[in-house]
């Protein structure tokens, strides 16, 4: 496959961790890290088993992939994550709570998804929340494009669903007729099954702002 051209959502802005977190972060990366230079390999070696595979695409503090792990321990979940303190609030979860079902990628989640994600090996992709880009002139370097959906859609299962979230709009309108516009995906309603279990900090501090939630779920054709 040809690597898509690269979108550059995110501008890595790291800052030191507390000595607590940074201990955690040193007791727990080895046992929940995924390394790049791995490859692509058949996940099921990952978690030693075969069972449901979810992937969280920029998962901020990680509450929402924790909490589906923690509900749903027959599935196993891989979360990618540019941050640091993003990984570490989420280690720092799993300090509390340790659960055999999660890996964790510190890295650029289209390399990730081009060098280290098999085709057709994943049942479901959530992205909630992705950064905006509000200005006109940085919407370029939003992540969910025509090129970005082609990659998911050859990582995706047949029948895999896409779950896509932002409190912005303009986004809105933006991933509706991104995914419209692919004839491997189809927009469907949210069942109750597919509802997330709880609301993320982006999510509450676009509430405070009174920004209104949209939703999507795509599944591939």
């Amino acid at each position: 496959m040809n690597a898509i051209k690269h979108i550059k959502s995110f501008v890595k802005r790291e800052r030191q961790l507390g000595i607590n977190k940074q201990k955690i972060f040193d007791d727990l990366w080895p046992k929940y890290r995924l390394d790049m230079n791995i490859g692509l390999i058949a996940l099921e070696k990952i978690f030693d088993r075969k069972a449901s595979l979810i992937l969280e695409i920029g998962f901020g503090n990680g509450e929402t992939i924790f909490s589906l792990a923690q509900k749903y321990p027959k599935q196993d979940f891989i979360g990618i994550e540019v941050y640091k303190p993003g990984v570490a609030s989420l280690l720092a979860l799993l300090h509390k709570q340790p659960l055999d079902n999660i890996k964790i990628y510190n890295e650029d989640a289209i390399l990730v998804l081009e060098k280290c994600i098999p085709d057709n090996s994943l049942d479901k992709v959530l992205i909630l929340f992705p950064d905006p880009w509000p200005k006109k002139r940085h919407n370029k370097r939003r992540l969910i494009q025509p090129d970005f959906v082609k990659l998911l859609q050859k990582k995706l299962k047949s029948q895999g669903i896409l779950h896509i979230a932002t409190d912005w709009e303009d986004y809105a309108n933006h991933i509706e007729t991104v995914l419209k516009n692919s004839p491997d995906f189809t927009i469907k309603t949210i069942p109750l099954s597919q509802k997330r279990p709880l609301t993320t900090r982006f999510e509450k501090r676009g509430e405070r702002l009174g920004h209104h939630n949209f939703e999507f779920i795509f599944m591939k054709n």
